[in-house]
């Protein structure tokens, strides 16, 4: 009867403990990985494509969320290797991976500009799936190979995107747009000009680390565009110093002997501000042109014009899950005798100066659950106006003019920008879903002053021909008379 008793406690036994055994060996089997891709200050790295390569099992290939994380089920205790990319950044490979470990961190490195004997390769852009609007993107090896015309100004770099035509002012349009139909964003913040809506914000073409075109089917975040976007990405400094200059000598020309022509110096300086907590970047350009015109008289066939820009930005790394930036896109233009031509002497021109400044601060808050915060404020300001010569009435002549411009324009004009969108966590349910939630709001203001005085059109004997007054005048010119006229302008305006 005992050995009974023994056999059926052993049978019970086994067969309790056979599914737990079971059930242990089968969590042993299956592990789920927790996957973080960053970039080298920390901070996330988004739409990175990873590949799960194990023995005996099929290559996975997942992408990474908003906040630089992706979970995959590892089938079996044996090691794999990983193998992460995405254009922009160098490729990153790690093997023999313990099966183990539950949590792997990836630190994929920007492509940088080099000036070593070292040979390195970027990792080759491959189809994302999860990408639905139609991207073209332009990364640093573009940026910096692409032979483009004047090269300080990144905008001539925007017509090699196809279907992007420049016209002659310069400004880039889209796929056929009007250049306001398209939304151009310096770092998520819009640099259009607040009346205009061109790109009028200049900034270093070696201060860009990517650029990315949409055209069709972008984001509901950027619906104030009917033509396309156009992102601008500026470059962020890393544990390491790095120094860059580029035409620091001027050029010269033939025109009635050798003479100074122009000089564009481009600088950048990155860095740490505090090893792996908080780095800078800045990038600086400077134009100076000497215009010379050599129908005119001596001492008056110069105009000596100045631009300049200079981009700074810092990034703080408050916390591992809360990451902090500001920066500052400052530019200025000065030519004292703007317009200065065959036709129009110095006398006739006018002083214009053109001041534009962007001071914007982001922060970015990342949660456990896989959600981030992104929240952003910015204002974009241009002071942009032009001033006469005091140098006598205005007259054109059958051949020139003569005397003091007749309009006196200043304008001012501003643009109070805040963002804010919330990644929500992936969810699957009939395959898996990206939510979103933002909110964009702008605060446009506009004001303008604008004086004119009488223009006097003369014949070829020197009389008088017609004058044209800013208001009409009181009583019946005469012949050489010049009466005190002007108008003045005040539109302010604002938009919400």
């Amino acid at each position: 009867m005992q050995w009974r008793k023994r056999a059926v406690r052993a049978g019970i036994l086994a067969a309790v403990l056979c599914p737990m055994l079971a059930l242990g060996r089968q969590s042993a089997a299956t592990a789920v990985v927790t996957v973080t891709v960053v970039d080298e200050i920390g901070a996330a790295v988004p739409g990175a494509e990873v590949t799960i390569e194990q023995p005996g099992s099929a290559p996975q290939r997942l992408t990474t969320d908003y906040s630089g994380h992706l979970h995959f089920e590892l089938k079996g205790a044996t090691p794999y290797r990983l193998r992460v990319q995405k254009p922009g950044f160098y490729q990153s490979e790690q093997n023999s991976l313990d099966p183990q470990q539950q949590d792997v961190r990836v630190v994929l490195a920007h492509e940088q500009m080099v000036m070593e004997q070292v040979n390195v390769s970027a990792s080759p852009s491959g189809i994302d799936p999860q990408q639905v609007s139609d991207t073209i993107t332009m990364d640093m090896q573009e940026i910096i190979n692409v032979p483009y015309p004047t090269e300080r100004d990144i905008r001539n770099l925007l017509a090699f995107f196809p279907g992007v035509v420049q016209d002659q002012t310069g400004q880039v349009h889209v796929t056929g747009s009007e250049t306001w139909a398209t939304l151009d964003t310096l770092d998520d913040f819009d640099i259009r000009s607040p009346v205009s809506g061109q790109l009028a914000m200049r900034f270093s073409a070696d201060a860009v680390r990517l650029i990315d075109q949409e055209t069709t089917r972008y984001p509901v975040k950027y619906g104030r565009s009917t033509g396309g976007v156009t992102a601008f990405y500026i470059g962020m400094g890393d544990n390491k110093f790095r120094f860059n200059a580029t035409d620091f000598l001027p050029s010269f020309h033939d025109i009635k002997g050798i003479r100074f022509d122009k000089a564009v110096p481009r600088l950048t300086f990155t860095g740490p501000i505090r090893r792996d907590r908080a780095w800078f970047f800045d990038g600086l350009e400077v134009e100076y042109d000497d215009i010379f015109i050599p129908e005119l008289p001596p001492n008056a066939d110069t105009n000596h014009l100045t631009r300049g820009s200079n981009l700074v930005r810092a990034q703080v790394n408050v916390t591992p899950a809360n990451i902090a930036s500001a920066g500052l896109l400052f530019n200025d233009y000065h030519s004292p005798y703007d317009g200065l031509s065959a036709l129009v002497p110095q006398q006739s021109t006018t002083k214009r100066d053109t001041i534009a400044w962007l001071p914007y601060v982001r922060d970015q808050q990342s949660f456990h659950n896989g959600a981030l915060l992104d929240v952003g404020i910015g204002e974009t300001r241009f002071r942009d106006g032009y001033e006469p010569h005091p140098d006598g009435p205005y007259e054109l002549t059958p051949g020139t003019s003569e005397g003091s411009y007749f309009e006196n324009l200043a304008s001012e004009s501003q643009r109070l920008e805040g963002n804010a969108l919330l990644y929500l966590p992936p969810r699957r349910w009939l395959g898996r879903h990206d939510l979103q939630a933002g909110v964009d709001l702008d605060h446009i203001g506009f004001f303008e002053s604008d004086q004119r005085a009488p223009v006097d059109y003369l014949r070829e004997d020197g009389t008088l021909l017609r004058l044209a007054s800013g208001r009409p005048p009181a009583r019946p010119a005469r012949p050489r008379s010049r009466p005190e006229s002007a108008s003045t302008t005040n539109t302010p305006s604002s938009n919400t």
